[in-house]
């Protein structure tokens, strides 16, 4: 069973209609989505992956919408996090090794 990757992402274009159409190309590749927050020019989401985030998909959808800006930030359950940020242009990555969910309840017990 794979480890569950949780995903928090930022979403924002000078054109509503370019957020329109990612988004539904997005709920046609990811069906766990979870819209958080939702502006004129900006949407917040998060949604679950096995492993690791889907940077491919993501990064497909920049080069397709020239004018958006999109931040990824993650955590999987066995504590690998990151960060993929950028545009059609200009994309960044990074990643680092974080607590695991197990790590998490010992340090931080709820």
């Amino acid at each position: 069973m794979p480890n569950d990757c949780s995903n928090l992402v930022t979403i924002t274009s000078k054109y509503e209609n370019d957020l329109e159409e990612m988004l539904q190309e997005m709920c046609k590749e990811i069906p766990n989505m979870n819209i958080t927050e939702r502006g004129r020019f900006g949407i917040r989401m998060n949604y679950v992956t096995a492993w690791k985030p889907d940077i491919q998909m993501i990064g497909k959808l920049v080069d397709k919408y020239p004018l958006v800006w999109l931040k990824n930030e993650w955590i999987s359950e066995d504590g690998k996090a990151g960060i993929w940020v950028g545009n059609r242009n200009k994309k960044k990555f990074m990643d680092w090794d974080d607590l695991s969910l197990e790590d998490e309840n010992f340090h931080f017990p709820r």
